[in-house]
């Protein structure tokens, strides 16, 4: 077949019906194409279906419109069912590096379409890791795809701060591992860093907290966050003396903390703290937004019955300082809350206390026994996992050392699902910022049993991860931004019923 023929160009979500003698060109990474022709008629057409959104729901619209769109046309046509065949090529994983796989969405969705309207798949050439282009032939039903060669994808450029070469060798080699990674440079004190942000402006530091000169605290207060704003991740002991100035480096700006690495962990620590390094080198600086105790806006509770109320709240990366603004912005008497963050084990302890300074009810980190009691908040501990059960006619909290759910010890999906129609007449949950999907199933399980279900924004997240599978899975009844949290928990509350069983 001749390319000197007439080309139409197909853009995303677009179909294109023809009985002539043309092609049809369009270009596709994660995206998927599908074709139709008629074996008799001799005429096809071809829809480019781009499912980029956050709902899966309106993904999966999306193309169940954009092939009954094209199908109509054939019906139109006079086409018979049983002469249609149809081919699909695309949903490459061009993002495979990433927290986000459109592309066996896209594929998943498309096939599930297909098989509703009983069109028989003669080819499926999906997935691969390149994008291609596509022609289609309508009178032949041939279709032509050819690979296109990718630009090499920049790297997210890592600056090592750290006075110990042992823990810069061993960040070096695990950074090193990482396709998506690498290391711009290297200095043990904030005076080489400094020089080295200057030389080969890097994407993301890793920060040591104790170092010659000025602390990691000190030049990320000084430096890095007013002069260049640079995603930072405070590498620590992660021991109960340096809890302080990590919570006190995360109020100040910095993206996350991790615990220093040991060659005898390498294997257990290297995916997540490259993923970390990764989400945060794409990230931007975000400020807490804390305002002083003599200047605070509450929340209006209502007609809150706060016996038979509670609310549930899960978080992680980002957490401590999205938790501080909505826990500060809860009016003064409150129904029991609890939390859960991934946090370590003794920063939990500090955080709570940290949180109680700054309200007039009581924060606590939970040790097991608790009844649910108004104007209390408990926070899951660090290293253990917390649940509320049933016990002579009350429900308690209990802290336990059962295994890790999701990898995360405590977890939110394991508080969640501790949950029952029983605990409380009205019950309030919600997901904050957060990487992987800790909670989203939870969150779902709540809004079954009746419980009013919140996930925080995109835009107000440090990361986007927890709320957008909870949003994924129709979990949450609202997306927010966190300003705007604390109201609306407080305003379903006061007129909030159980759910029939």
């Amino acid at each position: 077949m001749s390319d000197l023929l007439k080309e139409i160009y197909l853009k995303e979500n677009e179909f294109y019906f023809s009985s002539e003698e043309i092609y049809i060109y369009t270009s596709v990474s994660s995206c998927v194409v599908v074709s139709i022709f008629d074996t008799e008629k001799k005429y096809g057409g071809i829809c480019h279906i781009s499912l980029g959104s956050s709902s899966a729901e309106k993904d999966h619209k999306t193309a169940e419109f954009l092939i009954k769109a094209l199908l109509r046309e054939f019906k139109d046509g006079g086409s018979r069912p049983e002469a249609l065949e149809a081919k699909i090529v695309g949903g490459c994983d061009s993002l495979r590096f990433t927290e986000f796989h459109p592309s066996q969405d896209n594929i998943n969705s498309t096939i599930e379409v297909l098989k509703r309207y009983n069109l028989k798949v003669v080819a499926n050439s999906t997935g691969g890791s390149c994008s291609v282009d596509i022609k289609f032939y309508p009178t032949t039903g041939e279709i032509r795809t050819r690979e296109k060669k990718e630009k090499a994808r920049a790297k997210t450029k890592v600056l090592i701060v750290d006075d110990s070469r042992t823990i810069q060798k061993l960040l070096k080699k695990i950074i090193s591992e990482d396709p998506r990674l690498e290391v711009s440079g290297v200095a043990c004190d904030a005076a080489m860093a400094e020089i080295e942000i200057g030389k080969n402006r890097p994407d993301v530091i890793t920060l040591d907290i104790q170092m010659p000169g000025l602390n990691g605290v000190e030049f990320l207060e000084q430096v890095i966050v007013p002069k260049y704003k640079i995603p930072t991740i405070m590498v620590s002991s992660l021991k109960k003396s340096e809890s302080e100035l990590v919570l006190k480096s995360l109020e100040l700006g910095a993206f996350s903390y991790y615990e220093k690495p040991s060659f005898d962990k390498i294997n257990q620590v290297k995916e997540e703290l490259t993923e970390l390094l990764y989400t945060a080198g794409k990230s931007e600086v975000k400020l807490a937004n804390i305002p002083k105790k003599g200047h605070r806006h509450f929340a209006e509770s209502g007609q809150i019955d706060l016996k038979n109320s509670l609310i549930l709240i899960g978080a992680s990366t980002g957490g401590t300082i999205a938790l501080t603004e909505l826990i500060c912005s809860f009016p003064p008497n409150i129904p029991p809350t609890l939390m859960v963050l991934h946090i370590p084990e003794g920063f939990s302890t500090s955080f709570a206390e940290r949180l109680n300074q700054q309200t007039p009810f009581l924060v606590k980190e939970a040790c097991g026994g608790e009844e649910l009691l108004p104007n209390q908040v408990l926070l899951a501990p660090g290293g253990k996992q917390m649940k509320v059960v049933e016990k002579r006619r009350k429900f308690i909290i209990e802290i336990n050392d059962d295994a890790e759910v999701n990898r995360h010890k405590p977890s939110v999906d394991y508080l969640f699902f501790s949950i029952t129609q029983k605990v409380r007449k009205r019950m309030a949950g919600c997901i904050l910022t957060g990487m992987g999907a800790d909670g989203a199933k939870g969150l779902l399980h709540l809004k079954n049993l009746g419980v009013y279900t919140i996930a925080q924004d995109k835009d107000s997240c440090v990361v986007f991860g927890m709320p957008k599978e909870a949003i994924k899975l129709g979990a949450a009844e609202k997306v927010l931004p966190l300003s705007k949290i604390s109201g609306e928990l407080f305003f379903q509350l006061s007129k909030r019923k159980k759910k029939s069983a």
